[in-house]
């Protein structure tokens, strides 16, 4: 299983925030399973997250500094998007 992770700083604010609907989207229409998952990386305070989705195998991360669950899924999910060929 491979793993990509997405760089905070190549992604718009307008693309943090539709990419985890466009990627959920154009993964149903090609008929693709996937699988995610999103975990506080300070348990204590619950203020930085890293998210993972997973497609065909491929596993794809979000930046480990993200300041919520959300946004950490989006990141991920632009990373995918990216790699799936998505505009």
């Amino acid at each position: 299983m491979s793993s990509t992770a997405t760089d905070l700083s190549t992604l718009s604010p307008s693309d943090r925030k539709r990419s985890y609907g466009e990627f959920r989207n154009i993964v149903a229409q090609r008929g693709l399973y996937f699988s995610e998952g999103a975990e506080p990386t300070d348990r204590k305070r619950n203020t930085k997250w890293v998210a993972t989705v997973t497609v065909s195998g491929v596993t794809y991360r979000s930046d480990a500094f993200t300041q919520g669950k959300m946004e950490a899924l989006h990141l991920a999910a632009a990373s995918a998007l990216r790699h799936l060929g998505a505009p």
